[in-house]
């Protein structure tokens, strides 16, 4: 009986675990941006004009997802890293699919 509860609590808390995981986000307002962007703080959620400023990169993992809230501009004077693979792809998507971003 011992065994069945402890396998029962593992499991319970395994989906906790995961769901958890599914609802991160990351919102990112207008400004500067740079460092790495994970699966774990996806999707980021841009609300504003970002900018990658010169001598500064932007690692993008695979995985995430960037998703536009509006019309908003990425400029980059430095650098953007975003390789994906065929298993794990980034996706730029905007928050409403008829007006895009």
């Amino acid at each position: 009986m011992k065994s069945i509860i402890k396998i029962s609590c593992f499991c319970i808390l395994f989906v906790l675990v995961n769901n958890l995981q599914s609802f991160a986000e990351t919102i990112i307002p207008s400004g500067n941006v740079s460092g790495n962007w994970t699966v774990t703080g996806s999707p980021y959620k841009i609300s504003g004009h970002i900018f990658v400023p010169s001598g500064l990169t932007l690692s993008i993992s695979p995985g995430v997802r960037v998703e536009f809230q509006g019309h908003y501009k990425v400029l980059v004077q430095g650098r953007v890293i975003a390789i994906g693979n065929l298993t794990d792809s980034i996706r730029f998507t905007a928050d409403d699919k008829f007006t895009g971003w």
